[in-house]
């Protein structure tokens, strides 16, 4: 009686040929897409499409400036410009505080050689 019962498909009986299927067409669309980006049109039509891109690109960052200028907001150029700004006083307080050490060593040198003397002086 076990023998005649129906037998239930499995998950597994269905994704095999859907993966099989799967594999073909990317296959196919792999072959295609390949040959047609191969060709001097595709490479004329991207370039074309990536200057105007760019060109867009240009004048939304230029209306952008315009109208943060407008209401009287930082640009991001104000922003670089301040950073450089800020990081060059940096470099200078660097350099300010590493010249104040220098001093400040060489003043306690010369006292300890200048208090060194002073017993020496006393002593004979």
């Amino acid at each position: 009686m076990a023998e005649n019962a129906p037998r239930i498909p499995t998950p597994a009986d269905f994704l095999g040929p859907w993966k099989q299927m799967a594999e073909q067409a990317e296959g196919q669309w792999n072959q295609y897409f390949n040959q047609m980006m191969g060709t001097e049109q595709f490479a004329n039509m991207m370039g074309k499409y990536m200057e105007g891109y760019l060109a867009y690109q240009q004048s939304l960052g230029g209306n952008i400036e315009k109208y943060m200028q407008s209401v009287n907001l930082p640009t991001r150029t104000d922003l670089t410009a301040l950073g450089e700004r800020l990081s060059a006083i940096e470099a200078q307080i660097s350099l300010l505080a590493a010249e104040q050490r220098r001093l400040v060593k060489r003043l306690s040198t010369e006292e300890n050689e200048g208090s060194r003397r002073g017993v020496k002086a006393s002593r004979e």
